[in-house]
């Protein structure tokens, strides 16, 4: 067998701006060319399909696209894009040039099966441990029925076909894994980063907490640090080529790092510029906020997702309305003025009750940073039952009782917060279908990545495609094992676990609604 250089197109799905604020593809890019390859960046332009490396984008020469799916919603771009690219749609269409579809991101490795007959193959949790086994065997000479059963054969990559569950794979080590420091130095445009010339830092993965909602935190599992010195040593590498404004420090719950402090003290001494977008509220204390300031971030981001304690308590996110005022105060007082939210409605047992106790935080809050001359978003989603989590035998809400806790909620602080967003409930609804659907979904999703407009054109295709959406939607007999499960292998995330912390999370709801 001889191993070719190879050329492989990473492909991001939204246009470049984006793709730049992205760390997967800063690390997907850089890992390929560490490993010896040729890559193209390719992205999805608003004048059509853009390749930056190349004055051309011809699919024969690649011998495989790379493609992140972040969010199930862009199911409809990915297709989208396999139809502006010329390439057939499912996997067993596809002739020895066309170059092999490999997917990966969250959305994927919760689930796969909607895309299964789309992907070639699908990377099940993270790449550094895999990506140079791979490639060695998609450049190879091998035929590409060859390629992808050979692909089937590494830990961790999904295929249809595959005879037994896939398991998901981690980077056991994150200080001695493949990190990229030249994220924005070798571009050759002018083209800013939708979030300005950061360095992105990621300084751990996974999560400890346990959010009965949260499927990143729980497909990131085991919570893994990178130590200080290491990221010491990012910082200066990605800083000598002078190219970047700021840092951008990534994790799930940014103070949960053992050396935390430590990291932002040696940031301030260096001089820098950073910001920490995840920060939970019962992490933070006036020594933290003020080195918060002291970095020059502006808005404090914070995720109390509810005013209700006892439904704060039900979905183990224990925090309280009185530690999110106290905290509040003590960034006032340390010079923060501008707040973001996030909060979530359309829980199993979620009362009128529990809409007030929100609407009253949000009040009180907002009174405290208006008075010194602050502002206050809010930003408002249904909550969507996600695979490898407590809550996926949850169902979705129904969409009339969500609009009416949304418009309560928008009603209830009034003007009293700068900005109030929320998800239209209907999008929620259909990524709900999307992150619970199997491998029937595939032929809708192929009709639908064809067609204009998003809704609407849902709509028809489930219509025309017999597509029964109630059975995506409804609570699920907790008995059920559902179907990832028998796919993917998780040994962090056991259905057996997982559906005992869902029977307690039942059993509370009841025994509280009975006895506000």
């Amino acid at each position: 067998m001889i191993l070719l250089a190879g050329t492989i197109g990473l492909v991001y799905l939204s246009e470049l701006r984006v793709a730049l604020s992205s760390l997967a593809f800063h690390l997907l890019r850089e890992m390929i060319e560490h490993y010896g390859r040729n890559v193209h960046r390719i992205t999805i332009e608003r004048d059509g399909l853009r390749n930056w490396d190349s004055k051309t984008f011809e699919t024969k020469r690649y011998d495989a696209l790379f493609i992140s799916v972040p969010y199930e919603l862009m199911y409809k771009d990915l297709v989208s894009f396999l139809y502006k690219a010329g390439i057939p749609y499912f996997s067993k269409a596809r002739e020895r040039n066309d170059p092999l579809i490999i997917l990966g991101g969250p959305a994927v490795t919760g689930n796969p099966l909607p895309v299964s007959s789309i992907a070639d193959a699908v990377f099940i949790g993270e790449a550094e441990n895999i990506m140079e086994e791979a490639l060695d065997i998609i450049v190879s000479d091998y035929t590409r029925k060859e390629k992808i059963q050979r692909l089937s054969e590494i830990k961790g990559v999904f295929t249809l076909e595959k005879d037994k569950p896939t398991r998901r794979i981690f980077a056991e080590n994150l200080d001695g894994s493949f990190y990229p420091t030249n994220q924005l130095r070798y571009s050759n445009t002018s083209v800013e980063p939708i979030w300005g010339k950061a360095l992105l830092v990621e300084v751990s993965r996974g999560c400890t907490r346990g959010c009965l909602f949260c499927m990143e935190g729980r497909i990131f599992r085991p919570y893994r640090v990178r130590s200080s010195g290491t990221i010491d040593e990012i910082i200066s590498k990605g800083f000598s080529g002078g190219v970047y404004d700021k840092i951008t420090l990534y994790s799930l719950s940014f103070f949960d790092h053992p050396e935390s402090d430590s990291i932002l003290k040696n940031i301030i001494r260096k001089g820098l510029k950073a910001s920490v977008p995840s920060l939970r509220v019962d992490t933070l204390n006036e020594s933290r906020l003020s080195m918060i300031r002291s970095i020059g971030q502006k808005t404090l981001t914070l995720a109390p997702e509810t005013g209700s304690s006892r439904l704060a308590k039900s979905l183990r996110k224990e925090i309280y309305s009185s530690q999110v005022e106290e905290v509040v105060d003590t960034a006032i007082d340390v010079g923060l003025k501008q707040f973001k939210f996030y909060l979530m409605t359309g829980f199993y047992g979620e009362t009128k009750r529990d809409v007030e106790d929100t609407v009253k935080l949000l009040r009180n809050v907002a009174g405290k940073i208006k008075r010194v001359g602050g502002k206050l978003k809010v930003s408002l989603n249904p909550f969507i039952p996600k695979p490898f989590t407590p809550l996926q035998w949850h169902g979705f809400s129904d969409l009339r009782k969500i609009k009416n806790n949304i418009e309560a909620i928008r009603k209830g602080v009034g003007r009293s917060v700068s900005s109030f967003t929320y998800t239209d409930p209907k999008y929620a609804r259909l990524q709900a279908i999307l992150s619970r659907g199997g491998p029937e979904l595939s032929k809708p999703l192929a009709l639908w990545g064809q067609m204009d407009g998003f809704l609407s054109s849902w709509r028809t295709v489930a219509v025309n495609s017999g597509v029964k959406e109630s059975q995506y939607l409804s609570f699920w007999d907790p008995e059920y094992t559902p179907i990832w499960h028998l796919y993917i292998r998780d040994d962090f995330n056991k259905p057996e676990a997982l559906r005992q912390v869902y029977l307690a999370f039942l059993d509370f709801q009841n025994k509280s609604f009975r006895n506000p």
